[in-house]
């Protein structure tokens, strides 16, 4: 009963906090929202393990593994799958290395600094 009430407890204050971040996140400057998203966007792709796909194709292809910190080769079957495909070693770091993951300073996301 303990775990339950204190699961009941944590969820309506993560409720909560969710909440206020959406209120504070629609006075925040258009670009920096973009660009929240834009991270968010990427951490969901390269969180996501390689996927074969579901053709009968084969291609050699690097998928950002979260757990080595790298990308590492694998089939592809040619459709299918999800995005965390990349056709080179250096695209797959270039998009999903933690340095891109990390909130850029506001001021330069803004054009006039503001």
């Amino acid at each position: 009963m303990f775990w339950l009430r204190l699961a009941l407890v944590l969820l309506t204050v993560w409720l909560a906090l969710v909440s206020v971040n959406s209120e504070e996140s629609e006075e925040l400057n258009p670009k920096v929202l973009k660009t929240i998203k834009m991270l968010d966007e990427r951490k969901r792709i390269c969180l996501k393990g390689p996927s074969y796909g579901y053709c009968k194709g084969k291609r050699n292809m690097w998928n950002f593994s979260y757990r080595n910190k790298d990308c590492l080769p694998f089939t592809f079957s040619n459709c299918g799958g999800n995005q965390n495909r990349f056709y080179s070693y250096e695209a797959c770091m270039e998009f999903c290395s933690e340095k891109h993951w990390k909130s850029p300073d506001i001021y330069d996301i803004l054009e006039d600094g503001y």
